[in-house]
């Protein structure tokens, strides 16, 4: 996690003042995110070596990664008065937003 993911989360937390279920969305989102992106990054590098590449496996890894990215969701839809669905997907897509902004910064260096 970069010191840009950490600033975004305290600011993100501000939520908390407004509402408690946009600062609880905001918070699982980014926890799950964060769980998420370090899965990735342990399991890519591995799963996707060409001499033993497996379909199966892969298959299975994008199915778990849909289904970890729909726990949230279903959770913050369960219960939308303690977790709201936007916070939780505006936590998704901040991350994704800057993983996209700091992988474009890199290549230009």
């Amino acid at each position: 996690m970069t010191k840009l993911h950490f600033v975004l989360i305290i600011l993100g937390s501000a939520l908390f003042f407004w509402d408690v279920s946009y600062g609880l969305g905001w918070l699982i989102g980014w926890i799950f995110a964060g769980l998420l992106r370090q899965y990735r990054e342990k399991i890519l590098d591995n799963l996707i070596d060409f001499d033993h590449f497996s379909t199966r496996k892969y298959i299975a890894y994008l199915l778990g990664v849909v289904v970890w990215i729909a726990i949230p969701f279903f959770i913050s839809f369960l219960l939308p008065d303690y977790i709201n669905p936007i916070a939780v997907f505006a936590a998704f897509f901040a991350d994704r937003a800057l993983m996209f902004v700091m992988r474009s910064i890199r290549k230009e260096t």
